[in-house]
C-alpha cells in the first residue's frame, strides 16, 4: 500500500514537472507602455502571456458567444468564448478554454469566426443562424503558433471540422408553435395559423390590409431592421390619404380631425402620405411584436370616420426600406400600442 502512494505521488510529480515545463515553453513576454497618471512619466513593463499548446482539439459551441452593449466604448461588443479539449492522449494538458472580446467590425471580419459560420450553416442548411442553433455543435481544430510580421508569437485555430454532436432522442420532437418561430423559419402556409393565434379579423373594413400583413411577414418581404436588430428600427407607420376637395380644403383639415397626428406628411400627386413615429424609440421583443403593433394600427385606421376621406394603410416595406438607427440601449417592449401616448405628435406636422 505505501509502494502505491509513492508511485501514486511520483506520478503525480512528473505530471505536475511536465504542466510546468509546457508552460514555459508556451510562455511569450509582450511590452506594455504607459504614460502615468500625472502625464509626466513613461512605464515601461513586460507582461506574460501563456499561448495554448499545439495539437488537435475539439471545441463545444453551445452559447459561444454572447453580445452585450459596452456602456464605457459606447458600443456593441461580443464575448467569444469556449472549452478546448485536447485529443491527444500524450498531453498531460487535457484541456483549456478559448476566451476574446471582439467589436461588431473585428467579429465580422475575423476569420475563425467566419469559418466557424459558414461551416454551420452549410452543416445546417441554413443561411441565417441564431445561438440556439449551435446547440450540440461541435467542431475539431488545430492549435498552432505562428509569428505576425514583426515576430510576435501568437496561437492560432485551424482546419476547422463542423459536426453535430448527435444524441439518442427518446420522444418526438415538439412541433412549436407558428408564433415561437423565428423570422427566417416563417413560409407562406403559417399565414392562417398567425391568423387564428391572434385572433386578427380579417372580415373587418381594412382586413385584406391585415392579411397582406400578415402575408407580408410570411413571405419575409419586410426587412429584418425594422424589428429584429440592436440598434435598428422602423421609421414610422404609413397611411394613405384621399379626399373629396368639395367636402375638405386641405390636408391640415383632416390632420385636425384626428386624434393621433402624424409627424410628417408627403405630398405624391392625388393623394398624401401620413407617417406616424413612435414619440420614444424601443427596440421589439419579436417579430410578431412588430406585427401586433402593424394590425392595431389598422385597427385604428378603421376607426376614422370622415365624410369625404379615405384612409388606407400603406405597405411602405415595397419602396426604399427606410429603416434607422437608433440608441442601443433603447428599451425593449412588448404589447405595443397604436395610441396617442406613444404615437401622436405633440408639434405641427411637417410637410
Amino acid at each position: 500500500m505505501m509502494n502505491k502512494k509513492i508511485v501514486e505521488k511520483d506520478r503525480l510529480k512528473e505530471i505536475l514537472r511536465r504542466i510546468e515545463e509546457i508552460h514555459k515553453q508556451n510562455s511569450i513576454e509582450k511590452l506594455n507602455i504607459n504614460l502615468d497618471a500625472c502625464g509626466s512619466n513613461i512605464i515601461f513593463s513586460k507582461k506574460t502571456s501563456t499561448l495554448f499548446q499545439e495539437g488537435k482539439v475539439e471545441i463545444q459551441l453551445d452559447l459561444w458567444i454572447q453580445g452585450r452593449y459596452n456602456k464605457i466604448k459606447n458600443q456593441l461588443e461580443y464575448k467569444v468564448s469556449f472549452p478546448m479539449k485536447y485529443l491527444s492522449s500524450e498531453t498531460v494538458i487535457a484541456g483549456s478554454f478559448y476566451s476574446k472580446i471582439y467589436s461588431s467590425k473585428e467579429l465580422e471580419s475575423d476569420l475563425l469566426i467566419n469559418e466557424i459560420v459558414d461551416k454551420t450553416m452549410k452543416l445546417l442548411n441554413k443561411k441565417e443562424l441564431d445561438l440556439s442553433d449551435f446547440n450540440g455543435v461541435r467542431a475539431t481544430a488545430e492549435v498552432i503558433h505562428c509569428k505576425d510580421e514583426y515576430g510576435n508569437k501568437y496561437s492560432k485555430l485551424i482546419n476547422i471540422d463542423v459536426y453535430k454532436n448527435e444524441y439518442k432522442r427518446y420522444s418526438e420532437p415538439i412541433k412549436k408553435n407558428v408564433l415561437e418561430k423565428k423570422y427566417s423559419e416563417l413560409d407562406a402556409s403559417d399565414e392562417d395559423e398567425i391568423i387564428k393565434e391572434l385572433n386578427i379579423n380579417i372580415n373587418s373594413p381594412m382586413g385584406a390590409s391585415k392579411k397582406s400583413i400578415v402575408n407580408s411577414f410570411c413571405n419575409k418581404y419586410i426587412w429584418e431592421e425594422y424589428f429584429m436588430y440592436r440598434g435598428y428600427s422602423f421609421a414610422c407607420i404609413e397611411a394613405n390619404v384621399e379626399y373629396d376637395y368639395s367636402k375638405i380644403d386641405t390636408i391640415e383639415d383632416v390632420i385636425e380631425m384626428l386624434d393621433i397626428k402624424p409627424k410628417y406628411v408627403e405630398c405624391p400627386p392625388d393623394y398624401y402620405i401620413m407617417q406616424f413615429c413612435p414619440n420614444e424609440r424601443f427596440h421589439f421583443k419579436n417579430w410578431v411584436e412588430y406585427l401586433k403593433l402593424l394590425i392595431n394600427f389598422v385597427d385604428y385606421l378603421e376607426t376614422i370616420s370622415i365624410d369625404g376621406v379615405d384612409i388606407s394603410f400603406r405597405e411602405f416595406w415595397h419602396d426604399t426600406p427606410e429603416f434607422i438607427e437608433i440608441d442601443k440601449e433603447a428599451k425593449v417592449l412588448e404589447n405595443i400600442k397604436f395610441d396617442k401616448e406613444n404615437f401622436s405628435f405633440n408639434g405641427s406636422t411637417n410637410f
